[in-house]
C-alpha cells in the first residue's frame, strides 16, 4: 500500500509540474478568436481587432495566426492531412502583454465587440473565453 501511495503521489507531482509549466507559458498572453460566419472569419473584423489590440496600452504584440499555425493546433486531433480550410475554423489572434501589464479585460472585451462583433477574448484564466 505504501508503494501505491508513493506512486500516486509521484503522479500527482508530475501532473502538477506539467500544469504549472503550461500555465507559465500562457502568462502575459491573451488569445482572441474571430468566430467564422459561414466558412471563414470576416477578414475586416480580424483586421479591426488586430488594429485595436495593437493600440491598446500594455500590448507589445498582436497578430493573427497563419493557416499553418492553425493546422498545427488541430493536428493532434484531426491528423496531419486535415483540411482546415474546409472547416468553419475561427481566426486566432495571439496577443502578448508587456511584463507586469494588467489590462482591464472587461473593458477590452467591450471594445473588441464594438470593433469586431464576432470576437471572443480569452485571458487563459479558468472560466474565461467568452
Amino acid at each position: 500500500m505504501a508503494f501505491l501511495a508513493a506512486l500516486a503521489l509521484g503522479g500527482v507531482l508530475i501532473a502538477n509540474r506539467s500544469a504549472e509549466s503550461w500555465q507559465a507559458g500562457l502568462a502575459g498572453r491573451l488569445t482572441v478568436q474571430i468566430l467564422p460566419q459561414g466558412q471563414a472569419a470576416p477578414e475586416k473584423e480580424v483586421d479591426a481587432a488586430v488594429k485595436l489590440l495593437q493600440s491598446t496600452p500594455g500590448v507589445v504584440y498582436a497578430g493573427p495566426l497563419s493557416d499553418a499555425d492553425n493546422l498545427a493546433l488541430v493536428e493532434p486531433w484531426l491528423g496531419r492531412d486535415a483540411i482546415v480550410t474546409a472547416l468553419p475554423f475561427p481566426k486566432l489572434i495571439d496577443v502578448r502583454l508587456a511584463p507586469g501589464a494588467t489590462p482591464d479585460i472587461a473593458r477590452l472585451e467591450r471594445r473588441l465587440k464594438t470593433a469586431s462583433p464576432h470576437a471572443v477574448l480569452d485571458d487563459h484564466r479558468a472560466g474565461s473565453a467568452g
